[in-house]
């Protein structure tokens, strides 16, 4: 999966205020309901096909007097995207934004997404200088973050297999973990958290130990009838931790609803999840929830800043990653924004900033292919790659196994090769990096080491066999 692309397409409408309107007598009136403007068609990043649909009246008569914007996927392909509309003003300043939660567009135009977007009166007030140029036009913005998985949307059920029984272990694990306790499950707990004056959650310290050890070393000299006290942090973030901790699977896979995204706890609970795991040792919670984050597209103008800054102190790599990649395609409005303020106070993010916004255009042109690398590629090796010549090993050139090109693969690539080699996935990007390149040093030095002995091995074997031969000829 590589890091996210944020498309911003712009879609211009002439002559708005003649839109949706009847002309009697020289006069423009304003026409019924459900009249349909449709825009040019535009490409983005990937080359996805868009379209949008504009309602200058409203589409139905409860809407009369409300703009109407509706983005449709015109692809072959069906798609998921999170989608933000943009109204800007003829000063560049943003009058208007409406994002929208996740949803799935399907291809050819089945299905969009959008809605109410602003009231036609207020465009057509020039105190606000909305419309712009001679024709006086509206002009959208349309914001798209595509996520990968449409399936995390649109839950197909495979039905007509046979019943198998399941491993009653999770389950069963859960049970301990049940708020009405009775007395064969509290006499089982040996450590007790107080999270306030009434709440009092019953653990265990097997557990603990094994799936979030710093919470362990809290209460691992704590006396049985002793009560930890857990402060920081809410009694729905902690419960979801232990749920977590326990065996169950959060959050559930469900997709978001677009009327309500705020009340679904992986969005409104996600950054609390995370700090809370990363308190207690719990890794895979924290990247589970960081990752979800990053597939539901949650980065948004306002919480851009936020977002950087906490992924940066809580070395969240691929939400660090997104928020630079938001934050990029959205320079026009951040420029000047919270963000702008908070990055000028971090030398080092501001750096990491520039240096993605280089990355972008040097990743799109070597998707087809690497290569390169010259004589200079032993200065981004750590040391590793300083020899220029070209060895043969396995019928490859020594330096396409030592030089990492350390811009070629984004967040999510060098966790899935960490964790195919049973190497840690926690960490910022550099610390991923560092980690992949030391593990492929020690590859290339094994097997120049196994090479070397094989071919000392042959030699030795040629001159006895030669030593055989001189012999047999005397």
């Amino acid at each position: 999966m590589p890091p996210p692309t944020i498309s911003t397409l712009t879609f211009k409408f002439d002559h708005f205020s003649s839109l949706g309107t009847n002309i009697i007598n020289n006069e423009h009136l304003t026409t019924t309901t459900g009249h349909r403007i449709l825009s040019d068609l535009k490409t983005d990043i990937d080359g996805n096909l868009w379209r949008v649909a504009m309602y200058p009246n409203g589409e139905r008569s409860v809407d009369s007097g409300i703009v109407q914007l509706c983005l449709y996927n015109k692809g072959e392909e069906h798609l998921v995207a999170a989608v933000s509309f943009v109204v800007r003003g003829s000063t560049g300043r943003v009058y208007y934004e409406k994002p929208m939660a996740p949803g799935l567009l399907r291809a050819r135009g089945k299905s969009g997404r959008g809605g109410n977007i602003i009231e036609r009166r207020k465009i057509l007030d020039r105190a606000h200088e909305i419309l712009v140029g001679e024709h006086q036009s509206l002009v959208v913005e349309v914001v798209i973050q595509v996520c990968e998985d449409v399936e995390l949307y649109e839950w197909v059920s495979n039905g007509g297999h046979y019943f198998t029984p399941q491993n009653p272990c999770p389950k069963n694990l859960m049970k301990l973990l049940c708020e009405d306790h009775n007395d064969d499950d509290t006499s089982l707990a040996d450590v007790h958290f107080q999270l306030n004056d009434e709440v009092v959650i019953h653990a265990h310290k097997l557990i603990l130990k094994m799936n979030a050890p710093e919470l362990y070393l809290l209460c691992e000299d704590a006396d049985t009838n002793q009560s930890i006290p857990i402060t920081g942090i809410s009694e729905e973030v902690f419960r979801i931790v232990l749920y977590y901790a326990y065996g169950g699977t959060f959050p559930k896979r469900e997709p978001i609803k677009a009327s309500s995204p705020e009340k679904e706890p992986i969005l409104k609970l996600g950054l609390e999840i995370i700090d809370a795991a990363d308190r207690y040792g719990m890794i895979e919670l924290k990247i589970l929830v960081e990752t979800y984050l990053v597939a539901y597209r949650v980065m948004r103008k306002h919480n851009v800043a936020d977002m950087l800054l906490f992924a940066d102190a809580k070395n969240c790599a691929l939400l660090k990653e997104y928020a630079f990649a938001y934050a990029i395609s959205r320079s026009r409005d951040i420029i000047n924004s919270e963000l702008s303020a908070k990055l000028k106070e971090s030398n080092s993010l501001l750096q990491e900033l520039f240096v993605a916004a280089a990355e972008i255009p040097e990743r799109r042109a070597s998707m087809g292919g690497g290569g390169g690398g010259g004589g200079g590629g032993g200065g981004g090796t750590g040391g590793v790659g300083g020899s220029s010549h070209c060895g043969s090993l396995n019928g490859s050139c020594v330096e396409d196994d030592l030089v990492f090109h350390r811009r070629s693969l984004c967040v999510n690539e060098l966790r899935i090769e960490l964790s195919e080699n049973d190497l840690e996935v926690d960490g910022s990007k550099e610390i991923l990096e560092s980690r992949l390149e030391q593990m492929r040093l020690q590859q290339y030095t094994v097997r120049s080491s196994v090479s070397t002995q094989s071919s000392s091995s042959s030699i030795a074997c040629s001159l006895e066999t030669q030593e055989s031969e001189r012999r047999f000829r005397g």
